[in-house]
């Protein structure tokens, strides 16, 4: 039975190569605000991995998905059951030739697509759940396998016979789980003390020299080469301040409180200076 045609939603993701980066794109959605919107993006996102990337990685945290293409087994770190709210499908997938640690239950009268999903959040640990042969739903904590066209998953559910609930011959429809439970005042402070810890992390220095001084090396951020501020505002600055994507880094002055903002921080000669450092972006 065929699925429903996913919409082309690309908004709400950003892929970002930074500079000295591995051939890996990462695909982030925005947090979830609106369940609907989220289980349509998170859908796109799937897609798109599966024809591009067949071994992608797919994270779901609580508050939003994240799609990394690599070598890696398909994963969702950092969801804990019982506390997911809904499901998204992934496809047709080969259940012969899968990698998971799994839990069947048959139901041969009723079987549905909801009741699986009933069935495997109530369990610890699981992320994943699918559907076989018809009438066979299983659980996973996680699932690797190749995809399989969808019109290998043609057997009716027993309880819905408008959806598919796999296939014969391992063909198998795999669903994914997640949380759009709103964040609390809590978690949205946590996260946004995680985020700039990254940020002021993703940082190294040279202590007691500047960066190059090369010609034309100093950049405009939020409308000014330089800024009066501390290291930790610096940084933030060349991070995510306007014309922060041409910042690769900076001269701090400790006795003027002063940094310089440069679009190459190795590019000419330094200058070998008691109080001075140079930072640079690491990603």
């Amino acid at each position: 039975m065929k699925q429903p045609l996913l919409p082309s939603l690309l908004d709400g993701f950003a892929a970002r190569a930074p500079r000295g980066a591995s051939q890996r794109t990462t695909l982030t959605s925005q947090p979830c605000k609106d369940k609907s919107r989220t289980f349509q993006l998170l859908r796109f996102a799937i897609v798109v991995a599966s024809v591009t990337h067949p071994s992608a990685a797919l994270k779901v945290s609580r508050h939003g998905c994240e799609l990394s293409t690599g070598n890696a087994s398909t994963s969702a770190p950092g969801l804990s059951a019982p506390g997911v709210t809904d499901y998204a499908p992934i496809g047709c997938r080969d259940f012969q030739n899968s990698v998971a640690d799994m839990s069947v239950r048959d139901n041969q009268l009723g079987m549905t697509v909801k009741s699986c999903f009933n069935l495997c959040k109530a369990r610890a640990s699981v992320r994943y759940f699918g559907l076989l042969e018809g009438h066979k739903c299983w659980c996973a904590p996680f699932f690797s396998s190749q995809p399989l066209g969808l019109d290998r998953c043609d057997a009716p559910c027993p309880g819905d016979p408008k959806v598919s609930c796999g296939g014969v011959g391992g063909a198998t429809n795999v669903y994914v789980m997640f949380d759009c439970t709103p964040p609390t005042k809590e978690e949205k402070k946590k996260e946004k003390t995680t985020q700039l810890n990254r940020i002021l992390k993703a940082y190294k220095s040279l202590s007691g020299q500047t960066c190059g001084q090369a010609a034309g090396s100093s950049v405009a951020v939020d409308g000014s080469k330089t800024m009066v501020a501390d290291v930790e505002k610096c940084k933030l600055a060349c991070w995510q301040a306007p014309g922060s994507m041409q910042c690769h880094g900076f001269t701090f002055d400790k006795d003027t409180k002063r940094c310089t903002f440069l679009s190459d921080a190795f590019d000419g000669n330094v200058t070998k200076k008691k109080g001075s450092s140079c930072f640079y972006k690491t990603y």
